[in-house]
């Protein structure tokens, strides 16, 4: 016996990997997107295990076709931020390498030069570490 019905995708009962997916899709507000891609895509409809399949095993898949970053993408934003807040320590640190500088001249650069982008830098981390604790 075949049963088919309407439903839309936040009243979806996803299992297993599918259910993380689809609580992604439904915190970012992307459900009436994938409904309108997936009747695109499927104009006779799906199965629930052919849905559930489809978030479970595609969610990459699924993340880009909505313009959601997948968990690695947000690692290797956060990774390369973190090596951009290494490499400008690191040029501050030689250019006040100065023995002769004194405190005032070292926070002078500091304040002109790195001061914005370091703390600017820090807070993108901050974000991205957020991000990857929900998504996790």
């Amino acid at each position: 016996m075949t049963i088919k019905s309407d439903i839309s995708l936040e009243n979806f009962r996803a299992w297993s990997g599918g259910k993380s997916t689809l609580d992604r899709i439904i915190n970012e507000g992307k459900c009436g997107e994938l409904e309108s891609m997936l009747e695109d895509l499927y104009p006779d409809g799906m199965t629930d295990t052919q849905l559930n399949d489809l978030l479970w095993f595609d969610s990459d898949t699924v993340f880009g076709w909505l313009g959601i970053r997948t968990y690695d993408q947000i690692k290797e934003e956060m990774e390369e931020k973190k090596a951009e807040l290494e490499d400008l320590q690191s040029d501050y640190e030689f250019d006040t390498s100065d023995e002769d500088m004194t405190a005032e001249e070292k926070q002078e650069i500091y304040t002109a030069d790195y001061e914005d982008d370091i703390e600017e830098l820090k807070e993108k981390i901050k974000e991205l570490e957020k991000e990857l604790k929900d998504v996790a």
